[in-house]
């Protein structure tokens, strides 16, 4: 948007309001555009943050689906991602997500010849770190999932990869 168009110049300060959508936010991004279409500060928001710190004792109260760099753990229709001793250069690279589905037809038209569903994310929109720990969450699809595979990325290709095989008769 334009500041023009959202915003005002108040006490020497800059004030601009934009209508969240009536869905669920795991977080977004802003920043400032320039002409040239260059970003200027870009800033990702994790709007799930406080709700992971709280919910982390109920996370890891349970043994976790795979182990790996990050432990991970179902819960709820959630995917959780846990790292104990973590820094910023744990979470840097991106996450790759994919969801085999037991039956090809419930993927979305555009994710069938593929044969999984894509949910990759950056943790900057999906966790939060706090006490020398990293915690991450994305909701899984409503569909029955027959495997999961998911790790992290970078510019040399798969850091690290877990698997995690569900019986779907459970």
């Amino acid at each position: 948007f334009h500041f023009t168009d959202r915003g005002l110049l108040f006490e020497g300060r800059c004030v601009a309001s934009v209508d969240l959508p009536e869905y669920d936010i795991a977080g977004f991004h802003t920043g400032q555009a320039g002409a040239n279409g260059v970003r200027g500060r870009d800033i990702a928001h994790v709007i799930q943050g406080p709700k992971l710190v709280s919910a982390y004792p109920s996370i890891v109260a349970h043994e976790p689906a795979a182990r790996s760099e990050f432990d991970l753990y179902l819960d709820g229709g959630k995917l959780y991602y846990v790292k104990e001793s973590c820094g910023i250069d744990d979470v840097q690279d991106g996450f790759f997500l994919h969801i085999i589905p037991a039956y090809l037809d419930d993927l979305p038209d555009n994710r069938k010849q593929y044969g999984f569903d894509n949910l990759d994310f950056g943790f900057d929109v999906r966790g939060v770190q706090f006490d020398g720990k990293c915690v991450a969450s994305i909701g899984l699809p409503q569909y029955d999932i027959a495997r999961i595979t998911t790790g992290q990325y970078g510019g040399d290709g798969r850091i690290w990869a877990a698997e995690i095989v569900l019986d779907v008769n459970e």
